[in-house]
């Protein structure tokens, strides 16, 4: 399973080639040496595709101009402010340098890695635990775990966006016992199709909530309980 990425959405471009396409393409060979390998699942995001309106659990393709091994090519020998003026060109209609390097490291493993026996998870927004090993455990303050707490310390009290949209949040649980699924489905349904599955873990289209929602919930359970110390 390689779940390792760097997740900072304002990573310098060259940075985010490195760690995200670059690790996916250590990783790609150290599997290539492990012998009766079985199974080989890449977590990627929910998020790669965002520039475009539905998202299915398919690959799209990217242009040539996202060559994984010439982009990091690249970062071998140019200079970083260089890179810095391509990054607007790259992303085009995408946020950010983690959304971008997490679509380029797919683009590589569906151009140099299909004859591993592949699976691409794509988890959306990851928070607390629903049950295992705890409800609302947590090891870390990233995403909106990090936004949570500062608002029940009542360090956070504006954050700009827009209330309306979804905030598509999947509990660690889930997303840990349906990559544990996927890596064993994968072992079993790699010699019967024609190209590695990708599985969506997701909420927003099943069970949609607005932040405006997730905000009011907040300000009830810490007006109840009290904000923490």
């Amino acid at each position: 399973i390689h779940s390792a990425a760097t997740i900072r959405f304002d990573d310098h471009i060259k940075v985010s080639l490195q760690l995200n396409v670059g690790g996916t393409v250590k990783m790609v060979e150290l599997a290539r040496k492990v012998k009766n390998l079985i199974s080989f699942v890449h977590v990627s995001t929910a998020y790669a595709n965002c520039n475009l309106s539905d998202i299915e659990e398919v690959f799209y393709e990217m242009g040539k101009e996202y060559d994984p091994l010439k982009l990091l090519e690249l970062c071998e020998w140019m200079d970083e402010d260089v890179m810095d003026s391509m990054t607007a060109t790259l992303l085009r209609d995408r946020p950010n340098t983690y959304c971008l390097t997490k679509a380029i490291s797919e683009a590589y493993l569906f151009q140099y890695a299909q004859d591993l026996p592949l699976g691409i998870f794509r988890p959306s927004i990851i928070g607390a635990s629903w049950q295992e090993p705890a409800p609302g455990w947590i090891d870390n303050y990233n995403g909106p775990s990090g936004l949570f707490i500062a608002v029940g310390k009542g360090v956070l009290r504006i954050l700009e966006g827009d209330v309306h949209k979804v905030a598509d949040i999947i509990p660690i649980d889930y997303c840990v016992n349906m990559l544990i699924c996927i890596t064993w489905y994968t072992s079993i349904i790699t010699k019967q199709v024609q190209q590695p599955l990708i599985y969506h873990c997701t909420s927003g289209s099943k069970k949609p909530y607005t932040w405006f929602q997730l905000g009011t919930l907040l300000l009830e359970f810490f007006q109840s309980k009290g904000t923490l110390q």
